[in-house]
């Protein structure tokens, strides 16, 4: 299985990001969200008890929720600095 999850964040630091803020911000919060998931797969894969298995459930379902309103807010942010810099452009005459 850490076979498969290797060859994923492989493939997903290969694929390019436009060079752009919001392309970088991708690439990088989609490798930690799955190095999430890997680590779950892990901890679920050594639990010994199905109320074990529902409290590594619910923490990962906790954490992930956290992320996803920073990767919201980082999002957001590279977003709306995008768009700024595009309306400056526009902007300015050539």
């Amino acid at each position: 299985m850490d076979t498969y999850f290797d060859f994923l964040k492989k493939s997903i630091s290969a694929f390019p990001s436009g060079g752009t803020e919001f392309g970088d911000r991708w690439k990088e919060e989609s490798l930690l969200n799955l190095t999430a998931f890997q680590e779950l797969a892990k901890r679920l894969s050594m639990a010994s008890s199905f109320e074990e298995v529902l409290r590594i459930q619910m923490a990962f379902m906790h954490s992930q929720l956290n992320r996803l309103g920073k990767q919201t807010t980082s999002f957001g942010a590279a977003h709306a600095k995008a768009a700024d810099s595009d309306k400056k452009r526009k902007e300015t005459p050539d």
